[in-house]
């Protein structure tokens, strides 16, 4: 893998990949519970939780917004960056 976060509650551990996919597990379950495959293959090097949301930056110069709630594979693209997304943190 090339990143993990903990979600605050500690619930979930999201996992991004070399590959460009970003994995969701139930902690206490121990299974995967959602497969998110956005990044154009390229690393997955940040991650950042904040509540339902969870933000994840790439290889591929873009930060994806996903809510996980919601069935869609992402609800935001933030494009911009010259190099590869290497970290990311939400504000208390």
């Amino acid at each position: 893998c090339a990143s993990v976060a903990w979600s605050q509650d500690g619930a979930l551990l999201a996992v991004g990949r070399h590959n460009g996919e970003v994995q969701v597990w139930d902690a206490a379950a121990g299974r995967q519970v959602r497969t998110y495959e956005c990044h154009d293959r390229r690393r997955v090097g940040a991650l950042a939780w904040n509540g339902h949301t969870l933000s994840t930056g790439s290889r591929d110069h873009s930060i994806l917004q996903r809510d996980l709630r919601q069935p869609t594979q992402y609800y935001a693209r933030l494009q911009g960056h010259s190099q590869e997304v290497c970290g990311l943190s939400w504000s208390p």
